[in-house]
């Protein structure tokens, strides 16, 4: 049994009237768990549903079996749930789950699952729309990531050069995401050995193009960090100071992501959003660091054809003065 009290201060359950509270504290369990934990591993039968008390789990899919690599597809805080598709479809786990930190999960088995909507009407009808608003986003997020990568799939078998590469990623980057999104991508440039702005869409600023690597910190941070920038409150970030800021257009909203290269990234894509603040979430930034990690190698190959086409023409050019 879980007090009472400590259901209250966990969203799913703090809207819940105080006897229907009780009736779930009597059916749920606490699962303490340790960082590097699984709690449940991918093809396991599933007989139990998740919610967070403390601490944060990742959900991990898996890549290769036999090499033992897997992808974390999300991370869970305090008063998020998991496990609730195999719980509610009886298939086996479609995924594992790994605590990332110390904490405590508290578990709700399937046979009291249904034996708590059965015996009152009420917890179905109050604790059903946390479910179905959850999993209502987490659809809307699998369907942005499906048009993302649709889209920048039919961008990258056509062979495009690198600055064309990114004009046309933008384009259609900006259009699986809800609002009004301005894009920008800071591509790599041999020659002046800088990240230039090659590429925009949805209206981003004539004035705010000419970002360089050199001067810039987010760019910079991202590189360094090799990771995504996620700011849902730009103007409020604590990790850049406000003249940091002032260098960027006037979003309330940012995201960034370096997309991989051999010796550095080979560029930049950066979306902003100008409306109110937490436009982007977690899941945004999943969909950005797949798009980045996708398209590397075809940035890589399109250096690669560039850097041959110059080789050529300088030899032509000495031969000429032979």
């Amino acid at each position: 049994m879980v007090p009472l009290d400590r259901l209250a201060d966990l969203p799913p359950f703090a809207t819940l009237p105080t006897d229907v509270r009780a009736l779930l504290a009597e059916r749920l369990t606490p699962r303490p768990f340790k960082t590097g934990e699984a709690l449940f591993t991918e093809g396991q039968a599933g007989d139990a549903l998740y919610f967070v008390a403390a601490g944060r789990v990742s959900i991990q899919k898996i890549l290769d079996r036999t090499k033992g690599t897997s992808k974390s597809v999300s991370v869970m805080g305090p008063g998020d749930f998991f496990g609730e598709m195999a719980l509610l479809e009886r298939e086996p786990r479609s995924a594992s789950a790994v605590a990332v930190s110390d904490g405590e999960a508290l578990t709700l088995s399937a046979v009291d699952f249904g034996r708590c909507f059965s015996e009152d009407s009420r917890v179905a009808l109050k604790f059903l729309l946390p479910f179905l608003t959850t999993l209502s986003a987490r659809l809307r997020e699998t369907t942005r990531e499906m048009t993302a990568f649709f889209e920048v799939g039919r961008v990258l078998v056509q062979d495009l050069g690198a600055k064309e590469l990114a004009g046309r990623l933008l384009e259609v980057m900006v259009e699986p995401f809800e609002g009004e999104i301005q894009a920008a991508f800071f591509l790599w440039e041999a020659f002046s050995s800088e990240y230039e702005g090659t590429g925009f869409a949805g209206g981003w600023p004539e004035k705010f193009r000419d970002v360089r690597l050199s001067t810039d910190p987010v760019l910079y941070w991202m590189a360094e960090k090799k990771e995504c920038l996620l700011s849902p409150d730009w103007e409020a970030d604590a990790r850049f100071a406000s003249s940091v800021r002032e260098v960027w257009p006037a979003f309330r909203s940012l995201l960034g992501a370096p997309v991989p290269g051999i010796r550095r990234p080979m560029g930049f894509l950066v979306l902003g959003h100008a409306g109110a603040p937490g436009y982007f979430t977690a899941g945004h930034r999943r969909t950005l660091a797949s798009v980045a990690n996708l398209v590397a190698p075809a940035f890589e190959n399109a250096a690669q054809r560039e850097e041959r086409r110059a080789e050529e023409r300088l030899h032509r050019a000495r031969l000429n003065k032979i």
